[in-house]
């Protein structure tokens, strides 16, 4: 439940701070972080991407979850793209 409860302040903040895109960047790399750990406590009614951007956090990298295989890059957004890769492919179960 913990995690839970994480996820939903990290969904929070993004939603609150329309406009300062480094602070939801911050808490989309913590709500993903969280998302792996519920996944991989629950797994997934659908496939998921699980991509990961090595440049996010002064190279230390980051994770989020797409439903397409195509790589959007969430955390540098139109300056890059198509930055990272797939890390795992999370069937449905």
């Amino acid at each position: 439940m913990d995690i839970a409860d994480d996820a939903k302040e990290h969904a929070e903040h993004i939603g609150e701070n329309v406009g300062n895109i480094h602070h939801q960047r911050e808490h989309l790399s913590s709500l993903s972080e969280d998302l792996k750990d519920l996944i991989d406590l629950f797994g997934s009614s659908q496939t998921l991407y699980q991509d990961h951007c090595p440049m996010f956090n002064d190279n230390k990298g980051a994770v989020w979850f797409s439903e397409n295989k195509e790589i959007k890059n969430p955390y540098y957004g139109s300056k890059m793209l198509t930055c990272g890769k797939v890390q795992q492919t999370i069937n449905s179960k």
